[in-house]
């Protein structure tokens, strides 16, 4: 069996070089915020992702990352809850709100610095009592879609298919 190290770097691999590049930041960035505690590998149909949470469950995750084939997303998994005053997150769920990373230097913008404490706040005593941070791969898909985005399809190719056209003009 691989080593969770590697099959963490398989999964990432099958992602656009820039993409992979970001994922790859931002997990490290993440992770300095979850120095005990668990890190969370999912991959599904449509992403991989990473989530911090204080045991090896899913269900109690903080905050996540996740890679689709165009951007990195965070989530946040209590998002209702926390203060947002430059309008970053999105989302209209129950719990859940996200920040697309888009342009992707807003990783390390004071804003985003501010949600991640402000997430993480709650249970930094819970934390500091958790293990070491363990990688754990939960779940690799067996189908998934294709991780390199697809090419844009230019719309003017579109509009000028045959039959497109109004009918019957002269």
């Amino acid at each position: 069996m691989a080593s969770t190290t590697s099959q963490v770097s398989a999964l990432i691999s099958r992602y656009s070089p820039d993409v992979a590049r970001q994922f790859r930041v931002t997990r490290a960035f993440i992770r300095k915020y979850f120095p005990r505690g668990y890190e969370l590998i999912f991959e599904n149909y449509n992403a991989l992702g990473c989530g911090y949470p204080l045991t090896d469950r899913g269900s109690g995750v903080v905050v996540s990352v996740v890679a689709y084939p165009r951007w990195i997303t965070l989530f946040f998994f209590h998002g209702i809850e926390l203060s947002d005053p430059d309008r970053l997150l999105q989302g209209s769920g129950a719990r859940i709100r996200s920040v697309r990373l888009e342009p992707f230097s807003l990783l390390r913008s004071s804003a985003v610095h501010k949600l991640i404490i402000q997430a993480t706040k709650r249970h930094q005593g819970d934390f500091a009592k958790a293990p070491l941070l363990a990688t754990l791969v939960k779940s690799i898909a067996t189908r998934r879609r294709r991780r390199l985005p697809a090419p844009l399809v230019n719309k003017v190719k579109k509009a000028k298919r045959k039959g497109s056209g109004p009918r019957g003009s002269v």
